[in-house]
């Protein structure tokens, strides 16, 4: 088993981004549902490598024990995104 692997199985399923399969090739799903301050949206990352990992950021708790978040610097982004060969995929959006 690889270290990828390895670290796909340690995440919970509920927090990672859903994986579909388009005409063959995998297509990650970031889903962010709207509420009163901001819309819902979709975003599709299509042809992925097999090492592509994503999961929700905010499923976490804030690092509200470290910082002091009077400059917003416990805000985070919706999602982390990453993987073995992610600069190749980078490259080609």
């Amino acid at each position: 088993m690889s270290n990828f692997d390895i670290l796909r199985d340690l995440i919970r399923d509920e927090v990672l981004a859903s994986v579909e399969d388009e005409y063959g090739k995998e297509t990650i799903v970031l889903e962010e549902p709207g509420d009163h301050q901001q819309s819902a949206y979709s975003l599709k990352i299509r042809n992925v490598p097999d090492d592509f990992i994503a999961f929700k950021a905010d499923a976490f708790p804030a690092p509200e024990e470290i910082f002091k978040n009077d400059k917003g610097e416990c805000k985070r982004a919706d999602f982390v995104v990453g993987g073995l060969r992610f600069n190749e995929l980078v490259g080609r959006l």
